[in-house]
């Protein structure tokens, strides 16, 4: 998901702002049925690897405790804030809420930062 979400930060939400108002709406129900294609199924492959990663890793617990933790403030904000503004964003054109979408979204780009860092932590250690 670090790609994903450091895509998306960085080239395709500042984007939103380009797009014709006339045309945002088609704009965005497009952007959400083809983006979740694609980060769905490996947002829950992640899921399913950090849970078991708490039941597998005896070495580093403390590691894959913080991943676990990490990954469901991820999805408490995806789902609680994400799910909320692109719901809007799917109604009409709004150039402030799509500025509150890049900012808001670096919590998850950090987040998932932090994690991915802790990843490569436990595998260079292992």
């Amino acid at each position: 998901m670090i790609g994903f979400i450091w895509l998306v930060q960085i080239v395709n939400y500042p984007l939103f702002t380009f797009v014709d108002k006339r045309d945002y709406v088609f704009f965005q129900k497009a952007h959400m049925l083809r983006i979740g294609m694609l980060v769905i199924p490996v947002m829950i492959i992640e899921l399913i690897t950090g849970i078991l990663l708490v039941y597998l890793s005896s070495d580093y617990f403390h590691i894959s405790i913080w991943n676990a933790l990490l990954l469901a403030i991820i999805w408490i904000v995806t789902f609680g804030i994400f799910k909320f503004i692109h719901g809007r964003q799917r109604r009409s054109y709004d150039r402030i809420l799509i500025s509150k979408l890049v900012v808001f979204n670096w919590i998850r780009t950090g987040l998932w930062s932090f994690r991915s860092l802790l990843l490569a932590v436990a595998i260079i250690k292992s």
